[in-house]
C-alpha cells in the first residue's frame, strides 16, 4: 500500500503503482486552452505508446442527464487512469460519475485554486513522465450516495440517486426566508434546524462550502461526515463530525422558502416539503493519483487555507491559470 494513502481499507489501490499505459483525457466544457492543451496531452501519450482519447466535460447542470465523460466509460475500454484538464469543479463533475469509480483521477489545473489537482499547465509533461513510469501513489477518497425519496399516491418513491465528492447542500432559493430542515443521524432526530441550509461533507469536501460556513477542517485520514448548518437561526446547531458509517436523513419541513438539493455546488434539484434527503457512505471510494510528497498540511498552506499565502499569487504551486501566453511558450518548448 502506498505510503501516503489515507485510507488503508481502500480496495481501490494496487500494492504498488504501475505504468499507466491506457488514458482517457477530459477537458473543461467550453474551454479553448484546455481543449488545445488536451490535443496537446494526447498526442504526447500517443508518443509515449500509451493509448490515449479525448472528450470535453459536460456543461449541464442537471444531475439527470447523461455526461460525455460517463458515455465514453460505458461504451469504450477502461482506461488505467483519466486526466482531467480544469480546476476542482471539473475534477468533481468527472468524479461524481458511476462510472469513474475506482479508475485513478489526476487533475492539470485550469482553476484558481486547484486542491484536488496535481499538474501545473507549465510543467505538465514531468508530471505525465512520473505517472507513465508509475511513480506514484494513489488516493483513496470518501464518496457519498445521496438518495431522494417522495411521497406519492403509491407509497414512497425513489426519485433521485447518485453520489457526491466535497457535499450535498439542502438550501433555500431566491427569497432571504429560513428552512425548516429536521436532520436524522442513524434514525434519531435532532430536532429540526431553522437555517439557510444544511450541508453534509466529506473530509476533503470541508475544505470547500463547509469551511465558509465556520465548519471544521477535517483531515483525510479521519473517515468521516461532517454535517454544518449554513446560518443557523440563534445558533443552535454547531458542526458535527459523525463516523463514516453513519446515515444522515434530511426532512424538509413546512417552510417559506423554496429548497433545492444542490450536488459539489454543481447540479440541483428542486425538493418537496416532506421529501427524505438520505446521505451515506458511497462505495467504493474513490481513487485520486498523487505525485511527491506533499503533506495535506502543506496542501492547505499552498492553497490559501492556512497562513498567509494567497493561492491566487503564484507562490504555490499548480495554481496558475492557462493562459495563451503559456501555449505559446509551452510550443516553443
Amino acid at each position: 500500500m502506498p505510503h501516503s494513502d489515507p485510507n488503508e481499507n481502500c480496495d481501490v489501490t494496487p500494492a504498488r503503482p504501475v505504468p499507466v499505459r491506457s488514458a482517457l483525457i477530459v477537458t473543461k466544457a467550453r474551454n479553448d486552452n484546455a481543449h488545445q492543451l488536451g490535443e496537446k496531452v494526447r498526442r504526447y501519450l500517443m508518443e509515449q505508446h500509451v493509448e490515449a482519447s479525448c472528450v470535453e466535460n459536460s456543461q449541464h447542470t442537471d444531475p439527470t442527464l447523461e455526461s460525455p465523460v460517463a458515455r465514453v466509460l460505458r461504451n469504450g475500454p477502461r482506461p488505467d487512469c483519466i486526466i482531467v484538464l480544469g480546476g476542482d469543479g471539473t475534477m468533481l463533475s468527472v468524479a461524481r460519475q458511476p462510472e469513474v469509480e475506482q479508475i485513478p483521477l489526476i487533475g492539470l489545473n485550469f482553476g484558481k485554486i486547484g486542491f484536488l489537482t496535481d499538474l501545473c499547465p507549465e510543467s505538465w509533461r514531468d508530471g505525465l513522465s512520473a505517472l507513465l513510469a508509475g511513480k506514484y501513489d494513489v488516493f483513496c477518497a470518501m464518496a457519498l450516495m445521496v438518495e431522494v425519496f417522495r411521497s406519492t399516491a403509491n407509497g414512497e418513491t425513489k426519485v433521485w440517486a447518485g453520489r457526491v465528492v466535497n457535499d450535498v447542500v439542502i438550501n433555500r432559493g431566491k427569497l432571504a426566508r429560513l428552512a425548516n430542515l429536521e436532520v436524522l443521524v442513524d434514525g434519531f432526530s435532532l430536532d429540526c434546524v431553522r437555517a439557510d441550509g444544511v450541508m453534509v461533507s466529506t473530509p476533503q469536501g470541508t475544505t470547500g462550502y463547509a469551511v465558509s460556513a465556520a465548519g471544521p477542517l477535517v483531515h483525510p485520514r479521519v473517515e468521516s461526515l461532517t454535517v454544518t448548518a449554513i446560518c443557523a437561526f440563534l445558533n443552535r446547531f454547531p458542526p458535527m463530525v459523525l463516523p463514516a458509517d453513519a446515515t444522515v436523513t434530511i426532512i424538509p419541513r413546512q417552510s417559506p422558502a423554496d429548497l433545492y438539493l444542490t450536488l459539489d455546488g454543481q447540479e440541483g434539484l428542486p425538493l418537496e416539503e416532506g421529501d427524505r434527503i438520505v446521505v451515506s457512505r458511497a462505495v467504493p471510494d474513490l481513487a485520486f493519483v498523487r505525485l511527491g510528497e506533499e503533506s495535506y498540511f502543506q496542501r492547505l498552506i499552498g492553497k490559501g487555507f492556512l497562513g498567509n499565502v494567497d493561492p491566487t499569487s503564484g507562490r504555490s504551486s499548480c495554481t496558475g491559470v492557462f493562459t495563451t501566453e503559456d501555449a505559446e511558450s509551452d510550443d516553443a518548448e
